[in-house]
């Protein structure tokens, strides 16, 4: 009796004792909420023009080839459509002394390699050079964050503008021709309407 009495006061010993910690804590530095892909709106024009350029490729398709590519080409155009209708989720993101964090998922700092911050359609986007599948992490930011993001990354991450590949410069080209088309139509309507007050 004696024994079992001496490893249940071992026992309580050990319980009251705090448990040290050997991490040190996380501490948020930044944090700011966004949608977890680029917002990209489509106008009337822009899918009146999808629809007539599809129609003429697959008009051609169909006399080469037959109804496949045909069907092909339909099903790519609703999957698109349907993908570009979705309202994006808003996520919360921040960037603490152990990584990067999106929800409660953490990246730690070791995966990340080096930042840059790109434009695409409209919205600022801050990319991550990371070692993990896929080798890049993007997240959309805020243009007025952008300042903040940088001071709080200088800590972790270099940044350094990454040479772009052929995909980011189709990428870039058609962003450039599409909002430059937008601006012209958006000055010509402007014009139309100023005509017609006239």
């Amino acid at each position: 009796m004696p024994s079992q009495e001496k490893t249940n006061s071992s026992t309580n010993e050990k319980d009251s004792e705090p448990i040290k910690k050997n991490k040190s804590e996380e501490v948020e530095i930044f944090s700011w909420e966004g949608p977890n892909i680029p917002v990209v709106k489509y106008n009337k024009e822009f899918w009146l023009s999808a629809v007539v350029i599809g129609g003429i490729i697959s008009l051609i398709l169909y006399i080469t080839e037959g109804i496949i590519p045909v069907i092909l080409i339909i099903a790519l155009g609703f999957f698109y459509f349907v993908l570009s209708s979705v309202k994006p989720e808003t996520l919360k993101f921040s960037i603490t002394n152990k990584g990067i964090k999106i929800q409660e998922n953490l990246i730690e700092w070791n995966y990340l390699y080096r930042y840059w911050f790109s434009y695409w359609m409209g919205n600022t986007i801050l990319v991550f050079q990371t070692s993990r599948f896929g080798g890049r992490l993007e997240i959309v930011i805020n243009k007025d964050d952008k300042n903040k993001i940088r001071q709080a990354l200088s800590d972790y991450v270099y940044e350094e503008q990454n040479t772009p590949s052929n995909i980011d410069k189709l990428a870039t080209w058609f962003s450039e021709n599409i909002d430059r088309k937008k601006a012209k139509l958006q000055q010509n309507n402007q014009e139309l309407a100023n005509k017609a007050n006239k």
